[in-house]
């Protein structure tokens, strides 16, 4: 089913890496061939994914959720700074994915992390702000307006930011409530996140022109599109990823997974997070059907 963990948590890591195909030719039209057939290069290296599929398999690999932190400790020593924020929400994706459907366990696991980046508080802000966002993707059933209001209240109360950066944080998701889809207005905001998420709020049920908006806004390399496909991909989950974009992908020889391999990590990842503590073992058949919390409905 569309709507399964698996498949959310697998549209979610695909899509991310479909978006970062893009940010090399990101703001240039021949990226999108009508109707909107993505050229993705394989042989591109990417920049963000790496460290993301690096804490997906640490996160396996410690298989207990005590174990965890020592290994966020580790994968966050890999990442070293100068680093944007935008990065840095992708190098966490896993945790954001892993602690889903638990908002404090996601924050604290978020914040061990930022620890060792020693963020300001607005970086830190905008970090905890997108793994919220990827939570209440997964979840589905997602209005933007309200979206944005949970948003807002979430961040009054998930951390003590001093007033200037919380307004900012707040001011940001209003101007984002306010935009009418057009590529003139999202252009207004200023920060990566907020940008991705008013590009996938702006067709939250339609992957590709999410994309689409990103890679028309995005400069090469930018971190915009990667965090796009994640938040649109957890949404609508991996099936709607067209076939044509995941194709390149087969096998991979970037250092990033294939499709396959992606399919065998994000299987394991779901094992761990329900408690299956050796996800190598895990029956070679295809995964359960899980929803997130509220998520499943009546056929």
């Amino acid at each position: 089913m569309h709507y399964s963990l698996f498949n959310r948590f697998q549209g979610c890591l695909l899509g991310m890496v479909v978006g970062e195909s893009l940010s090399s030719e990101a703001g240039s039209p021949s990226v999108f061939q009508q109707p909107f057939r993505l050229n993705p290069d394989p042989t591109q290296p990417l920049l963000f994914s790496p460290v993301a599929f690096q804490l997906a398999s640490a996160i396996v690999a410690a298989q207990t959720w005590d174990s965890i932190g020592v290994q966020v400790d580790a994968i966050a020593a890999l990442v070293k700074p100068p680093i944007t924020d935008a990065a840095l929400a992708i190098a966490t994706l896993p945790l954001a994915l892993f602690y889903h459907d638990d908002l404090s366990r996601q924050r604290q696991a978020m914040e061990q992390a930022m620890a060792a980046w020693q963020l300001n508080d607005e970086s830190q802000g905008w970090l905890i702000l997108f793994a919220y966002a990827i939570s209440q993707a997964i979840k589905g059933h997602l209005d933007p307006p309200i979206f944005i209001d949970q948003s807002q209240a979430y961040l009054r109360v998930a951390g003590s930011y001093e007033s200037p950066v919380l307004e900012n944080l707040l001011g940001q998701l209003d101007e984002i409530k306010s935009l009418h889809r057009s590529l003139e207005q999202t252009a207004q905001l200023s920060h990566p996140i907020a940008i991705a998420i008013a590009c996938f709020l702006s067709t939250p049920e339609n992957l590709p022109l999410a994309l689409h908006r990103a890679s028309q806004l995005a400069r090469p390399q930018s971190s915009i599109t990667p965090l796009t496909g994640a938040l649109s991909g957890a949404y609508n989950g991996a099936v709607s990823i067209p076939a044509a974009w995941i194709m390149p992908w087969m096998h991979s020889a970037t250092g990033i997974p294939s499709v396959q391999e992606l399919q065998t990590l994000t299987l394991q990842l779901l094992a761990t997070w329900a408690g299956v503590y050796t996800p190598s073992n895990f029956p070679q058949m295809p995964p359960p059907d899980v929803a997130a919390p509220w998520a499943m409905r009546v056929s």
